[in-house]
């Protein structure tokens, strides 16, 4: 249910974000327009709801699980490695961990080849994630979601400059 909700709701809510949510976070993912032969940023938030904290992209144990953001791209399209910024430490239990809490944001390029578009693509991700309160962790969670595209040529930019 939550991938078919995931596959529709760009169809359903045009091209503003799309909001992803489990227990621990809450994703904000907008709709990204890109330009064959061009490059895009593609800025996701997250929020880690009130009163917990995710692992870091470096944890201070290799226990623990780190934050991980990975996008599978579509045909003829190449993404960067995804920006997760450094975390922050926090003691607990007298132990010092490098955790993410609060909002944030994670960054990641793509760019399309130089080709034909289809006029919507999207791109498959997943954030892999350990959240944990101040007194344990839980079990890691995958969130999978989509990123929605928005393939455009420069004809219909320079169409649409000229209607204004």
């Amino acid at each position: 249910m939550t991938i078919l909700l995931s596959l529709i709701a760009p169809l359903l809510i045009g091209p503003s974000a799309v909001q992803q949510a489990s227990d621990f976070v809450e994703l904000t993912i907008p709709r990204v327009t890109v330009q064959p032969g061009d490059s895009s940023m593609i800025v996701i938030g997250v929020r880690v709801k009130q009163g917990y904290h995710i692992q870091a992209e470096e944890p201070e144990d290799e226990y623990l699980i780190p934050t991980r953001l990975e996008i599978d791209p579509a045909q003829g399209m190449r993404v960067s490695r995804p920006e997760i910024p450094p975390g922050h430490t926090v003691l607990l239990s007298g132990t010092p961990w490098n955790v993410l809490d609060g909002s944030f944001e994670m960054r990641v390029v793509v760019h399309a080849a130089n080709v034909s578009p289809s006029p919507d693509e999207f791109l498959r991700a997943t954030l892999r994630f350990q959240a944990c309160d101040d007194k344990r962790c839980f079990a890691p969670e995958s969130l999978d979601f989509v990123i929605p595209l928005m393939m455009q040529t420069k004809t219909a930019d320079r169409d649409r400059e000229n209607s204004h």
